[in-house]
């Protein structure tokens, strides 16, 4: 997965999108599209965008970090993810298996009655969309996110499906969970706080006696091997 540190090394450098912009020859509407993940720069650019800001190719790609003065971006703020809309969509295309995942349910998992889910992290409800099919009947899947826009999405995607959800806009942090779940699971959510051990231990708090939690976290070596980027040969 790419992650652009062009946000961050504008923020040291002291420039704005119009200011790279026009250094590079584009528009400040196509910068703000590579820093929101809704396209990439081309190719051809690496090189300028590397020498403006006097970093490697690979640390503006994200593959390695930033040496100098690292500004972390705020991947757990909801402003963030309310932008990310379209990228979790790209992202998330095909992303899974669905034999695989069946396979899991069935057999890793072996889930043969009825279960309650709770996703950590869970966006516009990706995972319910998956998991849901592949349950037994009666099971129920309430989404946690921190993102107000994702979380309108995953209703409105859900609005018209028979199944038993619920998505709560909260700070999982702090939120107050007023149940245990049999099952609690994130896909690529750990990854993205600054505290995932606290967020682990909630979720093992969360999960009922002898239940699950499952945490999908993507292996980054592998993960930058089978990179694939739109729109390039």
């Amino acid at each position: 997965m790419i992650n652009l540190t062009l946000a961050a090394l504008r923020k040291e450098k002291k420039v704005t999108q119009a200011e790279l912009a026009v250094h590079l020859g584009v528009s400040f509407q196509t910068v703000s599209k590579w820093e929101n993940g809704i396209s990439m720069p081309d190719i051809s650019l690496l090189p300028a965008l590397s020498e403006y800001f006097k970093v490697s190719t690979d640390e503006i790609l994200g593959l390695k970090p930033l040496k100098h003065a690292y500004i972390l971006r705020e991947k757990a703020s909801g402003d963030y993810w309310n932008q990310k809309i379209a990228y979790l969509k790209s992202s998330r295309y095909d992303l899974w298996n669905d034999d695989y995942l069946e396979f899991l349910v069935t057999k890793v998992w072996k889930i043969t009655k009825p279960v309650k889910i709770a996703d950590f992290g869970c966006g516009y409800g990706y995972l319910g969309m998956k998991l849901l099919p592949l349950l037994p009947a009666g099971s129920s899947y309430t989404g946690f996110d921190i993102s107000i826009k994702l979380l309108e999405e995953a209703r409105l995607i859900f609005k018209e499906k028979d199944y038993a959800v619920e998505f709560i806009h909260c700070d999982l942090y702090t939120y107050e969970l007023e149940q245990q779940f049999d099952l609690v699971i994130c896909q690529a959510f750990l990854r993205h706080l600054s505290k995932p051990k606290a967020m682990l231990k909630r979720m093992v708090e969360t999960v009922k006696e002898n239940g699950l939690v499952i945490g999908i976290e993507v292996n980054r070596v592998i993960e930058n091997a089978g990179l694939y980027m739109h729109d390039y040969p």
